[in-house]
């Protein structure tokens, strides 16, 4: 079991939190597995280390994100051996990624944590891991094409 502390420091909780809760409950309807138990401006993140460490995927594209001007795709990135979605949306210089489903992305593709991690690591591009077949896509090819150019990990 891994526990992570939150401390709010620049923001005010109340307004963190939401009317009621809302954004916390939010959290936590995306991360079912995850015991969420906020006090004050310190929220405790308690899981199995498998939960807590799939934010390191976000991260990872958050960090490397390049802005391409005209850029708006959506990826669903289907991860086959845990049995869950991450969604990158792209909107010009606007970044999204979240855990869950979204209606008619331009690209759906299936791909292993193994193959994603070689991919967020910068040692196989995505274009490449498609064209050798370490990761299955349909949809729209030239945001698939493009994926690479708004992500840099080497």
């Amino acid at each position: 079991m891994i526990e992570k502390l939150i401390v709010l420091e620049d923001i005010d909780p109340v307004i963190f939190y939401g009317v009621n809760n809302a954004n916390i409950q939010l959290i936590k309807a995306l991360y079912p597995k995850l015991r969420i138990v906020a006090r004050g401006n310190v929220i405790k993140v308690l899981g199995d280390e498998e939960e807590t460490e799939t934010d390191k995927y976000i991260a990872k594209l958050q960090e490397h994100f390049v802005p391409k001007e005209g850029m708006d795709a959506s990826f669903r990135l289907d991860l086959t051996d845990v049995g869950k979605s991450l969604i990158v949306d792209v909107k010009g210089a606007k970044l999204d990624c979240y855990y869950g489903t979204m209606e008619n992305p331009d690209v759906i593709a299936k791909v292993a944590t193994s193959v994603l991690e070689q991919i967020l690591n910068g040692e196989k591009p995505f274009q490449n891991a498609f064209m050798s077949g370490d990761l299955s896509a349909q949809g729209n090819f030239k945001a698939l094409r493009n994926f690479d150019a708004v992500f840099r990990f080497s």
